[in-house]
């Protein structure tokens, strides 16, 4: 099995006891890590790597002769304030170092589990901070002891291993102190663990510097001359590989030919192994990735409807608006047929390969795909308001013809009632013949209205006839009987 391992070195001012907290997994406390499993708890391991008066006596043979000399010059000098009294006085004033190794990843240890347990003697548990994702928790508390033992046991032995390379060894430099190996978390079982460092300046003076301790090491072990970032990329290299064969000789000693054996791996020459919050950001984006994928999928097949009753409406639309107005624009341009076909445009083909790469484009062209269809279905509103107006329209003049037609019934019944009155009008005057020919018109309202004015000419010298005749007539009965009663006039 190919695993990577990694150690994070960290210098602060409280150093150890600025991790104290993280390292009480007590259920009763409300820690800030939410993937630990407390039944797992009893299985982690505290210690020191050497009793405390050991590594006092190491401290006090590297700094003691620094120490009491800067006090003497400090108490010659007349600055008392100055004096530190004692090495451990003045290490509590400098930066502490800390440090998280761990090897493998949660993989590498469900892998393990499912090669070295029995089934039946783990369960898959969803991990709290990421509820998409399981780990494997080995619930029987024999096997549970057996297997977490060996991580404990090979972690405890890294961290106790002078490691040696070229004469310069690993204690020269770092004395590691404190340790907590933690094997009840959801990722892999790592440790953490205190170092004091021993360490000199370019002029020879002491130092607990954690980047000039790491350049003097490196430079001892290499013999060459090397940067800060230079030589903690070597410090990790070096015991990464330390640190993976612990764990093969471990689990080798505890389970025989059952283990398969570890194979320590780098990704990259500019890999340096990945901390395990590295890890779990890791799998959480790679989580949010395949639930984000989930989500396009079903937001696609959204897309896919939508799209179809778009184009059934964009049908319907379409007919509508080539009845109202056949010079309207195209509600589909060339460009969104294009878009509409699929993400081909947006893809790179790949001629050696034979094969269509759209992936890394995938997002994109949903992208804009879906301001495509968000443009359309406002065009298509925008639309559907306008045949609204248009059908508006349409009724009211619609309503403004009935109107009218009823105008026009009621002129024509009223021309109707005039012909009648006209012709009643001619048969009084004797005029017969005119009488009918008004009453066999059937001229439409237009011309008879156009013709009013000569049938008016026409009753009126009807009348004057009619009049004229009649007044003849008189004269004439006038005549007539003034003749009876007188006589015929006599002539001239």
């Amino acid at each position: 099995m190919k695993v990577t391992s990694t150690i994070n070195l960290s210098s602060s001012s409280r150093g150890w006891t600025g991790v104290k907290k993280h390292m009480e997994h007590d259920p009763k406390l409300n820690h800030a890590n939410k993937d630990i499993f407390n039944d797992l708890t009893k299985y982690n391991r505290s210690g020191t790597a050497f009793p405390d008066e050991v590594i006092t006596r190491r401290l006090d043979n590297f700094f003691g002769d620094y120490v009491r000399e800067h006090d003497a010059k400090a108490i010659q000098n007349r600055h008392p304030e100055r004096v530190y009294g004692s090495v451990k006085k003045y290490l509590d004033g400098k930066n502490k170092i800390t440090a998280v190794a761990t090897v493998g990843d949660m993989e590498n240890r469900n892998e393990l589990i499912k090669q070295l347990c029995p089934e039946g003697s783990y369960k898959a548990i969803q991990i709290p901070s990421s509820p998409n994702s399981e780990t494997l928790v080995i619930t029987d508390s024999a096997v549970a002891k057996k297997f977490y033992g060996v991580y404990t046991e090979a972690l405890v032995n890294f961290l106790k291993t002078n490691y040696k390379i070229n004469g310069a060894s690993c204690y020269s430099y770092f004395i590691p102190g404190r340790y907590s190996v933690h094997v009840d978390e959801a990722g892999a079982p790592h440790i953490h663990y205190e170092l004091y460092a021993t360490g000199k300046t370019k002029k020879g003076r002491p130092t607990v510097s954690l980047n000039q301790t790491l350049v003097k090491y490196a430079e001892r072990a290499t013999g060459s001359h090397m940067s800060g970032r230079e030589a903690l990329k070597w410090y990790r290299s070096f015991n990464d590989q330390h640190l993976t064969r612990a764990l093969d000789a471990q689990f080798k000693e505890v389970y025989g030919d059952r283990f398969k054996g570890l194979e320590f791996y780098r990704k990259g020459t500019q890999d340096v192994g990945r901390s395990m919050e590295q890890v779990k950001n890791i799998k959480r984006q790679e989580n949010e990735l395949k639930a984000r994928q989930q989500d396009l999928e079903v937001e696609q097949q959204q897309i896919a409807e939508k799209v179809k009753l778009v184009n059934e409406l964009e049908e319907e639309i379409t007919k509508i608006a080539d009845e109202i107005d056949p010079q309207r624009p195209p509600i589909s341009p060339a460009e969104e047929l294009v878009l509409a076909r699929g993400p081909e445009s947006y893809g790179k083909w790949n001629e050696e390969n034979e094969q269509r790469d759209f992936l890394p484009y995938v997002f994109t062209w949903l992208k804009e795909f879906a301001k495509k269809l968000k443009e359309r279905w406002e065009e298509i509103v925008k639309r559907e308001k306008i045949l609204d107006e248009h059908e508006k329209t349409l009724n009211e003049r619609e309503k403004a013809l009935n109107t009218r037609e009823k105008s026009l019934t009621k002129q024509e019944e009223k021309v109707q009632k005039t012909k009648e009155e006209i012709a009643d009008c001619l048969d009084s005057l004797g005029q017969s013949n005119m009488a009918q020919l008004v009453r066999n018109n059937t001229d439409n309202l237009g011309e008879f209205n156009g013709k009013k004015n000569h049938l008016s000419d026409l009753v009126k010298v009807a009348i004057e006839e009619a009049t004229t005749k009649q007044l003849r007539q008189t004269k004439r009965q006038i005549n007539l009987g003034l003749e009876q009663k007188y006589g015929k006039p006599r002539e001239r």
